[in-house]
């Protein structure tokens, strides 16, 4: 195998596959094909499966397999690089600096059987990376907690919806565009994080049984295998809600105004209340150490009963920061969960009220 390529290139790659240093199991594998002039790398954690390929100077067509960890040393080559195979492994030079990498396995084949394909669709890669941003930061990434690992993704006839949650807050979002396959996949948090991350124009959903492909065309061409989720995932409908006591309605910017200043503590109140018979405007007050504390006054609109509830600042900051054009805020009582939603419905997140159990 020989091959040369330009080193943004290699950089972009690695950046895109989240390349860490202290993993050992995760593979990378490059093949050159001469007839294309193409090289295709494959990326394999052991759940998800990434197929990236690009135009490069083939010399003679091959394949290896390398351990992920090694990609960092790639970091000191610039310019074109040269990659060949070698006895053992692979080399790569710009011609002033040359990195020898050990080669551990064979090409894999990464695309399901065909005869579990159910159906594809395309769509906008904007749409389809919108679905998956609004709601990963909902998901959890606590080791323990395997069935918050996800992304939940429902489809229709006519609409998409993505959800994710862990113990205190859950996120959905919702995008029509119909799918031939109705039903449910649990996808893992890792693999909707990657495809948040490329770049194209349109992207391919080719739903399998067990597994969904998504394909994007760009400067990179990129294939995404996310095999189900072997957890299970709570039934998010049942804390779906509907009979809030007290709302609270602005536009996005005038509650990430009262969000976004400097805070030490992550203990936020909402205050909305009268004095007398007048109608009081709505208070956010961050307690802080040492007995300190910051009120901001807000210009946001309330209706409803008076009320007072403590919540995470940090979660209801970025419930409101996925929120679209004017958001409504509904609240139960001090200990219900609350939604954050955006007015066109197509957002809605939900959040457990503050307790003293949670990280500051």
């Amino acid at each position: 195998m020989k091959f040369s390529i330009d080193a943004g290139m290699l950089r972009k790659t690695g950046r895109l596959l989240r390349v860490r240093k202290d993993d050992n199991e995760t593979t990378i594998t490059f093949k050159a094909d001469l007839e294309t002039q193409s090289v295709s790398v494959l990326f394999f954690d052991g759940i998800k499966k990434v197929f990236i390929s690009f135009s490069a100077e083939v010399g003679q067509p091959g394949e290896a397999m390398i351990l992920n960890k090694y990609c960092p040393l790639l970091a000191c080559l610039e310019g074109v690089v040269t990659v060949m195979s070698q006895r053992g492994g692979i080399s790569l030079t710009d011609g002033k600096s040359a990195v020898s990498i050990p080669v551990v396995k064979e090409y894999e084949r990464i695309t399901p059987p065909a005869d579990t394909h159910i159906g594809s669709v395309t769509a906008d890669l904007s749409e389809i990376k919108r679905l998956f941003k609004k709601v990963l930061f909902a998901s959890s990434d606590e080791e323990v907690h395997y069935d918050y690992r996800a992304v939940f993704l429902e489809c229709g006839t006519d609409y998409m919806r993505a959800v994710a949650c862990d113990r205190r807050i859950m996120a959905m979002h919702s995008i029509a565009k119909g799918t031939p396959y109705s039903g449910n996949f649990r996808l893992p948090t890792s693999g909707a994080s990657i495809v948040t991350e490329v770049e194209g124009d349109l992207a391919t959903l080719s739903f399998y049984r067990n597994a969904i492909g998504i394909s994007v065309s760009g400067e990179l061409m990129i294939d995404i295998y996310l095999p189900e989720y072997t957890h299970s995932f709570p039934d998010y409908k049942e804390v779906l809600r509907k009979d809030w006591k007290t709302f609270l309605r602005g536009p996005r910017d005038e509650f990430m105004a009262m969000l976004d200043g400097p805070a030490i503590s992550n203990e936020l109140s909402i205050i909305m209340g009268f004095k007398g018979y007048e109608k009081q405007p709505a208070r956010f007050c961050l307690k802080e150490p040492f007995g300190c504390s910051v009120e901001h006054i807000s210009n946001l609109e309330w209706s409803g009963e008076d009320l007072k509830i403590k919540v995470n600042r940090m979660s209801f900051k970025n419930a409101v920061k996925n929120a679209d054009g004017q958001v409504i805020v509904g609240f139960n009582n001090e200990k219900s969960p609350l939604s954050v939603s955006s007015e066109t419905g197509d957002y809605v997140c939900y959040l457990m009220p503050y307790s003293p159990a949670e990280r500051r």
